[in-house]
């Protein structure tokens, strides 16, 4: 087997889509972030291939995922963004996925999020972390391993 060269790669490319896969409905900053990164990444990419967004919610992100493991084209033209607690939920025992996490080809994030929790101080079961810790405290978040 020869490796690939740059002339084998543009051909490849030229003419084709290249598809970012967003596991949430358009709007989102996984949406944001992804209409950013297309608007540019074709210029980098041998060929200059077209790339687009493509939306695929589900799940908390992993009917993309399950998607792009099983039936995505294995061929470079499909980039997904799944959430970062990805790799934990076999582990953790949150969902039995298709896909095996440690098969995936990660390419980089788009960054360290910040998270919070804010409760509404007139309703709110509990004020401090102690005594959150003693009472039952519901919020919200997108999946059971996303960082909220």
């Amino acid at each position: 087997m020869q490796p690939a060269r740059a002339g084998d790669v543009a051909q490849f490319y030229a003419g084709k889509n290249v598809s970012i896969v967003v596991g949430f409905e358009a709007g989102g900053l996984y949406s944001t972030f992804s209409a950013i990164l297309a608007r540019h990444l074709g210029r980098h990419i041998p060929g200059q291939p077209n790339v687009i967004v493509q939306h695929m919610p589900g799940a908390g992100g992993i009917v993309s995922v399950n998607w792009g493991y099983n039936v995505a084209p294995k061929d470079g033209t499909v980039i997904f963004t799944p959430l970062p607690g990805l790799p934990l939920r076999v582990p953790l025992g949150l969902d039995k996925p298709t896909y095996d996490a440690m098969k995936l080809q990660w390419l980089g994030g788009w960054g360290e999020g910040i998270n919070a929790v804010t409760l509404r101080r007139d309703t709110a079961p509990a004020l401090t972390m102690e005594e959150a810790q003693r009472r039952e405290v519901i919020v919200g978040a997108i999946s059971k391993s996303s960082n909220t």
